[in-house]
C-alpha cells in the first residue's frame, strides 16, 4: 500500500500511476473490510489524478454498496458519485437508482440529491433527466430537498417540446402510488 501511494504522489509515468490504480482495484477484492476501505478512500482521492484509469474499477465499486459494512458502502458511494460525468451517468445512475431501491434511510437524503445533480449536470437529453428525477422520486421521494423538485418543474417548464411527454409520466407516477414528493 504504501509503494502504491508513493507512486501516486510523485510525479510517475502515467503507465506506472495505472498500475498502482490498478494494485488498488485488487484491493477492492480482499476480504479484508479495512484494506477494502483503504482502497476505496485512496481511489476517491486518486479519482482528479487518473479518472480513466479508476473507471475500470467501476464494477467492483459498485459491489461494494453491497457489502454489508455500513463505512465499506458509504465510501464507495461517495466514490460511484465522483465517478460520474458525462459519459457515465447513464450506467452509474442507473446502479445508484438500483442501490437507493434497497439502501437504509440514512443514505437515501443525500443520494436523492446527488442522483437528481447529477441527472441536472450530465443528463444526456431532457427526457432522460425527467425520466430518471421521476424514477429517483418514485423510489424515495420522501427525502427529495425542494431544490430537486423546483428543478425538475423549471426543465419541463423551459422543454416546451417535452411537456406533453412529462405530463404523461408524472401523471402515470401518480396513477400508480409510487411518486413519494
Amino acid at each position: 500500500y504504501e509503494a502504491v501511494l508513493t507512486i501516486l504522489n510523485i510525479q510517475a509515468d502515467n503507465s506506472l500511476r495505472v498500475m498502482a490504480i490498478n494494485i488498488l482495484g485488487r484491493f477492492l477484492t480482499n476480504k479484508d473490510n479495512n484494506i477494502r476501505y483503504v482502497a476505496l478512500n485512496t481511489l476517491t482521492k486518486t479519482i482528479d489524478i487518473d479518472n480513466n484509469a479508476v473507471q475500470r474499477h467501476r464494477n467492483i465499486i459498485i459491489e461494494c454498496l453491497r457489502d454489508a459494512d455500513i463505512s465499506i458502502k458509504r465510501r464507495a458511494l461517495e466514490l460511484a458519485f465522483a465517478l460520474i460525468n458525462e459519459n457515465t451517468i447513464r450506467v452509474l445512475a442507473r446502479e445508484l437508482l438500483l442501490f437507493l431501491e434497497v439502501a437504509d434511510n440514512e443514505f437515501k437524503a443525500s443520494m436523492v440529491s446527488k442522483i437528481c445533480q447529477s441527472a441536472d449536470k450530465y443528463s444526456p437529453n431532457t427526457r432522460w433527466y425527467i425520466d430518471t428525477v421521476l424514477r429517483t422520486f418514485s423510489i424515495a421521494g420522501d427525502f427529495a430537498k425542494e431544490e430537486a423538485i423546483f428543478n425538475l418543474l423549471k426543465t419541463i417548464g423551459h422543454a416546451k417540446e417535452i411537456q406533453a411527454y412529462a405530463t404523461c409520466q408524472f401523471f402515470q407516477t401518480m396513477q400508480s402510488g409510487n411518486l413519494q414528493v
